[in-house]
């Protein structure tokens, strides 16, 4: 019983927006009336804006931009640095005659992990 009374008084609020709604329409002067007729109409004629093959290129181009700069950014942060300690280890661990013998090929071995 208690939903029907708050249906009657929903159903009756409605009725008085509406006739409030109504009457203000009715109060709009011919002038303003006419604009906003002319504004729905041009509004209706109007169609949606597609994108130009300019547009297109230019949102692809930046597209794939930013998709080869990630994949570069990705590659160089994946690639392990070199590490000095491991190299100073590595060489300290050795004779130090051997060291002198083989010094070039350390040389060579440490440039070749630096660009690869």
């Amino acid at each position: 019983m208690n939903t029907d009374n708050h249906n009657g008084k929903d159903e009756k609020l409605v009725s008085q927006v509406c006739d409030a709604l109504d009457n203000s329409v009715n109060r709009i002067d011919a002038e303003t009336s006419q604009k906003i007729i002319a504004a729905r109409k041009s509004a209706l004629e109007r169609t949606p804006q597609r994108f130009s093959l300019p547009k297109l290129f230019a949102v692809a181009a930046t597209a794939l931009s930013i998709f080869i700069a990630v994949i570069i950014v990705k590659t160089q942060l994946n690639q392990p640095l070199v590490n000095e300690d491991t190299t100073m280890e590595m060489v300290a661990s050795q004779d130090t005659f051997e060291l002198y013998e083989e010094l070039e090929f350390y040389t060579w071995l440490v440039e070749e992990d630096v660009t690869s």
